[in-house]
């Protein structure tokens, strides 16, 4: 049965912003993050919470948008299944926006804590008075919290490209 344009809309629109949502934060992982790694700490603080911030701007609407998009697609599916067709379309995208939304736990609970340790750096690093606060600075942990970070987003960018990947093969064919 052929998909009405709503429905070839919504694949689309939510495949592309799926893809790219995924390739947007390996991409902070691979490329912003040993970028700013060469900064000393106050300043890795600092530039981690600006791209942190801008990312946090697009990434809760996103999830929330793709992990409709992809429900809406399941519903759909779900819809036409009949004796003769297979399900198996529909649980790839159910499975798709449930990865999808389990970034919300999985940002709060795992990648949370080095989110708030890395927010206090930075507003240490605000009250900094001078270059020499910099220099005379204690061995801080800044950058391993970067990195520690940057690999917690690693697997947050594959649980993404995953719910992508299964609502491609949902959409496209198994």
């Amino acid at each position: 049965m052929p998909s009405s344009t709503p429905i070839r809309v919504a694949q689309v629109v939510g495949l592309t912003t799926a893809a790219f949502f995924a390739g947007q934060s390996a991409a902070t992982t691979y490329i912003l993050c040993p970028s700013i790694m060469e900064a000393p700490a106050p300043l890795l603080a600092k530039q981690w919470r600006s791209a942190w911030t801008k990312g946090r701007a697009i990434g809760p609407p996103l999830v929330v948008g793709l992990t409709a998009t992809f429900g809406f697609l399941a519903f759909h599916e779900y819809s036409i299944i009949t004796p003769y067709s297979s399900c198996v379309p529909f649980g790839l995208l159910a499975g798709a926006a449930a990865l999808m939304i389990s970034i919300v736990p999985f940002t709060v609970l795992v990648i949370g804590p080095t989110n708030r340790a890395l927010a206090r750096k930075a507003e240490e690093a605000d009250t900094l008075a001078s270059l020499m606060d910099v220099v005379m600075e204690k061995e801080s942990n800044t950058h391993w919290l970067v990195d520690r970070w940057a690999t917690l987003n690693l697997v947050r960018a594959g649980i993404l490209g995953l719910s992508a990947v299964l609502a491609a093969w949902g959409v496209v064919g198994y």
